[in-house]
């Protein structure tokens, strides 16, 4: 397997793959009424993430210098700054909210002010900010850091890497580290380069498994087939797997129960599967499949053939999406479905980080994993 990126720090590392388990704060908006306790939680998480910092700052002193150190006394800065502060109280104040929901918001809120403004060392401390804001709310949730589970020296593979993730990385057990995002002015490229550890940040080559994606796409035409024969679209829409489907496979259903039209599949076997095309266009890339399959078939539909006494073979041809540049994706307005995992409403889509109608927090749908966009009978 052969990659590429922007090389932050130079050099050979040869050893076995471990991936960066980041811990998960989800975030749910909840009505409180003592709003002046929940600001006192917040003022609390403050003043830890605050002596957190400070020791990350004497740690980062000793292993990478003063200059390098400096971004922890920066994050401290940004625990300090008014409109900051002053933005999550009135929150927890003015909308009766809990301390997270604020401090994320907040987060959000301050994280993209930056990205868009033109000078690049601005738009770097968007991820600063982001980084301030998720150490507050893990302390408010009590949730344990992020680690590397390892017993040996690794290559360490991450999304991306804040700077206090990377001070915080057990030199001994990391070989290089490989992320999906990051900048070579990033704080995080800085501090690489200071500890001579080589790295490869902005890797977007959106590499497969290919028995992985024979696997899923089994499984999702498994998925596929039980809705139309239940005609319940439950599970499907409860899947983000199938963001690129819903809106036609509910379609498809609601057309079904209106016309009384059923379908109904036994003893499905999948024969064969092999990758027909492989295409990277418009932010994504994209791996056309064609799988032949066998099953007893039976409707009631008029332009179709029931098989009730021999297997029917057939083919389908499905089609994965993995995006590489959302901006570039979204630019060139391709639609999904995007639903809120409390209430099921619909999203305004891949940009949502609140719905609208209960307003919970909403994690960010992850677009660089391969998902079914498409799937047809061929014949």
């Amino acid at each position: 397997m052969t990659i590429q990126g922007k090389s932050v720090y130079s050099g050979v590392a040869i050893g076995r793959l471990a991936i960066y388990q980041k811990s998960e704060n989800q975030v749910k908006r909840e009505k409180i009424t003592d709003t002046a306790k929940e600001i006192k939680r917040f003022e609390d998480a403050r003043e830890t993430a605050k002596q957190q910092l400070a020791g990350l700052y004497e740690k980062a002193l000793k292993e990478v210098g003063e200059v390098n150190a400096a971004i922890f006394e920066v994050h401290q800065m940004m625990l300090e700054d008014l409109d900051y502060v002053e933005s999550i109280t009135n929150m927890i104040e003015g909308q009766q909210v809990n301390a997270e929901y604020a401090v994320a918001s907040t987060g959000d809120t301050f994280s993209e002010m930056f990205a868009a403004m033109d000078d690049d060392y601005m738009r770097e401390r968007s991820a600063d900010v982001r980084d301030v804001s998720n150490r507050v709310v893990s302390i408010l949730q009590g949730n344990g850091g992020n680690g590397l589970d390892a017993d040996e020296p690794v290559i360490l593979l991450a999304d991306d890497l804040a700077p206090s993730e990377t001070v915080q990385l057990d030199k001994s057990k990391v070989l290089s580290f490989v992320t999906r995002h990051g900048s070579t002015n990033s704080h995080t490229a800085i501090l690489a380069r200071t500890m001579n550890i080589p790295a490869l940040i902005g890797v977007d080559f959106p590499e497969f498994n290919r028995d992985l994606i024979f696997s899923r796409c089994e499984s999702n035409l498994r998925k596929i087939f039980n809705a139309i024969e239940l005609q319940d679209t439950t599970a499907i829409n409860n899947d983000e797997e199938f963001i690129y489907l819903r809106e036609k496979i509910n379609q498809q259903i609601e057309d079904m129960k209106s016309n009384n039209v059923t379908e109904k599949f036994d003893n499905i076997e999948f024969n064969r599967h092999a990758i027909m095309a492989y295409n990277k266009n418009n932010g994504k890339a994209t791996i056309k499949i064609s799988t032949t399959l066998s099953y007893y078939y039976k409707t009631n539909r008029t332009d179709k053939k029931s098989y009730e006494d021999i297997k029917k073979q057939t083919r389908y041809t499905s089609e994965f999406v993995y995006v590489y540049d959302e901006r570039r994706f979204t630019k060139n307005q391709v639609t999904f479905s995007v639903l809120c995992p409390n209430c099921g409403a619909p999203l305004r889509g891949l940009e949502s980080k609140y719905c609208e109608y209960c307003g919970n927090h909403v994690e960010r749908i992850n677009l660089k994993i391969w998902k079914m966009s498409s799937y047809k009978e061929d014949y």
